[in-house]
């Protein structure tokens, strides 16, 4: 009898020790955060769990805070992936290591640990701890961005998105200058001001009050911005990140140049290819529908000036191509009889170029995808007479082509037995 009741003890203690590890095993969803990616929460299925999002990185510079002020306030942070996706932190000024600067430098990225809560419809990351974000150690990913102008800005969602708008500037005349600094005030109050293009397209910058460096006065020049994209009711907007995002706004103003990188322009659009490349200056975009031989289709001349030029021949043969190069979208809405002008070189046996306009590129797509009419027959192409000496291509109308968002397309075509050379210079919209 002993025995028997000896073993059923053992076999109680043994089920015991079973039932205590796998309760030990069991642990709190606290403890068990869910594996995502920035895309997984935006759709709004992780709300109010915690997760762990990896290979992320904090989207500001050394000495960031996480609530962003020394006062009583609380903080807002971005955190990116290495696909340009991003969403907001948030912390409470009440937690007692709010006031650590944020994971920066090029060693700062990894995993980020927190709970899923949505404000306003906004999602964003709630941290718990600053154990959160211990492990964001790794070596960063280079930076994403996309290379745009105001009018896309408007036209498209860039929400959340790091983006790069050349040949801007701070409009002094808006009503929102106010005292020539960011956040526009010396007291305790975030600023938006207006940036503006040389074509008539505007936008909002916003920046913190609680950014150390808000109370800094505005670039006075003209020059590429980069900001994330962001959207405040039903304003489109953008949040620079520390002065390092304006640094390069150094340079003429539209009224005394700029848009084209010297020289007066006070037209729709004006390019003199004289800011450096094809894809920096103005943000040319370059299409290869056909290009069998590998070379090189548009590039960026700088024999006798600065220009775009095309070419099929590579050395010893002809090769078959078909390249466009595209400009960045014109608003054209106010215009009321607009002109295309421009200065070209033709050399060689070959096809003539063709000029094309649109008003519904989207900017990064095959050319296909859109409508194009072919506006050639308006100009007075180059001759080719043997001379590198430009000539120019008269004004042709494009005033049935009135729109937000016109792009206009050299197009150049080279065959395997012929192809000319060609260069294009001062391409100017004007009334």
């Amino acid at each position: 009898m002993k025995s028997v009741f000896k073993s059923i003890i053992l076999g109680a203690l043994v089920l015991s020790a079973f039932s205590c590890k796998d309760k030990e095993i069991e642990k709190p969803d606290s403890l068990n955060p869910v594996k995502v990616t920035i895309e997984d929460i935006l759709t709004g299925k992780f709300n109010d769990q915690t997760v762990m999002i990896d290979s992320v990185y904090f989207d500001h510079i050394a000495g960031t805070k996480f609530n962003g002020t020394t006062s009583n306030g609380s903080g807002s942070r971005i955190i990116r992936d290495c696909n340009s996706n991003s969403i907001i932190v948030f912390t409470y000024a009440s937690d007692d290591w709010s006031y650590e600067n944020v994971p920066s430098g090029p060693s700062s990225m990894g995993p980020i640990y927190g709970v899923i809560s949505e404000f306003n419809g906004v999602y964003q990351l709630l941290m718990r701890s600053i154990d959160d974000v211990k492990e964001m150690t790794k070596p960063r990913c280079p930076e994403k961005l996309d290379v745009i102008t105001i009018a896309e800005f408007l036209a498209n969602d860039y929400t959340g998105k790091l983006v790069k708008i050349l040949d801007v500037e701070f409009d002094v005349n808006a009503a929102n200058y106010g005292n020539g600094k960011f956040n526009g005030t010396t007291s305790n109050a975030s600023g938006s001001k207006t940036v503006k293009d040389c074509f008539g397209n505007s936008t909002i910058v916003f920046t913190f009050t609680s950014d150390a460096w808000s109370n800094e006065p505005l670039p006075l020049g003209n020059g590429p911005i980069i900001a994330v994209g962001g959207i405040f009711n039903t304003t489109k907007q953008l949040l620079i990140r520390s002065l390092n995002d304006v640094g390069g706004m150094i340079n003429a103003n539209c009224s005394g140049g700029g848009g084209g990188g010297g020289g007066s322009c006070a037209d729709y659009f004006c390019d003199d290819f004289e800011g450096g490349t094809l894809t920096s200056n103005n943000a040319w975009i370059i299409k290869e529908v056909a290009n069998p031989g590998g070379l090189d289709s548009w590039v960026y001349g700088t024999i006798s000036g600065n220009y775009a030029r095309a070419t099929n021949w590579n050395g010893s043969i002809n090769q078959a191509a078909d390249w466009w190069l595209i400009s960045p979208a014109i608003n054209l809405s106010t215009a009321t009889a607009p002109k295309l002008n421009f200065d070209m070189v033709k050399r060689y046996v070959g096809d003539n170029i063709e000029v094309k306009i649109s008003t519904n590129y989207d900017g990064t797509s095959a050319p296909s995808t859109a409508t194009w009419t072919d506006i050639t027959s308006l100009f007075t192409l180059d001759s080719n007479t043997g001379s590198w000496d430009f000539t120019n291509s008269g004004n042709g109308d494009i005033t049935a082509y009135k729109a937000a968002s016109v792009r206009i397309a050299f197009r150049y075509i080279g065959g395997i037995t012929n192809g000319s050379t060609w260069q294009i210079d001062n391409v100017v919209i004007s009334e």
